[in-house]
């Protein structure tokens, strides 16, 4: 398995951004990069080789404008980005949580609602092929915490949304019953299965496109250890919140954040937490959920919060949000190889 770069996406080319700034990815069908501002509310479009094609979007929270403002100042322009059937892209807000649909040209369709509720998800997923999003949310004022919900939609049609799946199962490690739902993360495969794994056990499950578990698979590893920086780090932010005397886990978990893409022919790619500060690890498995390799690259964004994507994989294509010497933000777009034989 193999990553050859074939473009690049600088924020120079981002010329209403910040440092810094954090991004929203998707590849869609014709190979397009597409990039959401993670301060601003500009979608910018590019093809592969990294030249932009489209840009569009305003601020404001009425129909085809993009975000939310948050307390303290911040905006986020939406929490999720992907193609549509018309040749755009449809972004998810939050408030309310609906789909505000652009064309290829970059003019609005419409708002799609979700009947979902307004709980910011805490993993999500999508997958074009056959139009459905699905999340795990949590909300304490709400019954949101017990459910994988799956939406199904067109760009212009009312979103049909249910329960997709029980999450607890996936849940339960062994020395961690009742472990949080951040401990999930979900990837949607191109023929409606789902892909569920526990970032905590290296456990993987799929899902097929009626909930059923169809296949298992994942990794006996020990947790990678967070390095002396990282430690002062979170020990230093313990001691600000006048917590300095607790004990700190001396390991980081095994996928990251958001870490978890399938591609075009149903391979899975795991962003693993075993890197420093020069590489990330992927690690890829065979739609059987025969582990095939570990790939490195130069080191991708870590998700710190709603408005960033670390990578996303889509047909042969994969993007990943990479970090520059200078800490701008960049998106670097590699060509998927062939795998290598399966190791034994």
């Amino acid at each position: 398995m193999a990553l050859e770069r074939i473009g690049r996406i600088g924020c120079g080319d981002c010329d209403d951004a910040r440092q810094n700034t954090p991004v929203v990815l998707a590849i869609l069908d014709d190979e397009r990069i597409a990039v959401l501002d993670g301060f601003e509310p500009f979608v910018r479009v590019f093809d592969s080789d990294g030249d932009l094609q489209l840009f569009f979007g305003r601020k404001g929270e009425g129909p085809g404008e993009l975000g939310q403002a948050l307390p303290g100042g911040a905006y986020l322009p939406g929490l999720w980005l992907f193609g549509n059937e018309l040749g755009g892209v449809t972004i998810l807000d939050i408030f309310p949580f609906s789909l505000e649909v652009f064309d290829g040209e970059g003019s609005f369709v419409t708002r799609t609602e979700t009947g979902l509720s307004d709980a910011v998800p805490t993993a999500q997923a999508y997958d074009a092929a056959t139009r459905s999003y699905y999340r795990i949310s949590f909300s304490p004022l709400q019954d949101d915490s017990r459910r994988i919900s799956r939406c199904r939609f067109s760009a212009i049609d009312q979103a049909d949304c249910d329960d997709f799946a029980d999450p607890v199962p996936f849940l339960q490690q062994e020395g961690m019953p009742g472990a949080s739902l951040g401990s999930l993360a979900l990837a949607a495969g191109p023929d409606g299965s789902l892909v569920v794994a526990n970032v905590g056990s290296y456990e993987i499950w799929v899902l097929s496109d009626q909930g059923e578990v169809v296949m298992r698979t994942g990794r006996d590893l020990p947790f990678p250890e967070k390095s002396a920086e990282e430690s002062d780090s979170e020990r230093q932010a313990w001691a600000r919140l006048g917590r300095p005397n607790r004990e700190l886990d001396p390991n980081r978990l095994h996928i990251a954040s958001y870490g978890l893409q399938v591609d075009g022919d149903g391979r899975i790619w795991v962003l693993t937490e075993r890197y420093d500060e020069d590489n990330s690890v992927f690690d890829v498995f065979a739609p059987d959920g025969t582990y095939l390799a570990e790939v490195a690259i130069d080191a991708v964004v870590r998700r710190t919060s709603t408005g960033i994507t670390p990578f996303v994989a889509r047909g042969s294509l994969l993007a990943a949000a990479a970090q520059r010497p200078d800490g701008d933000n960049e998106v670097w777009v590699y060509r998927i190889h062939a795998p290598v034989a399966p190791i034994e």
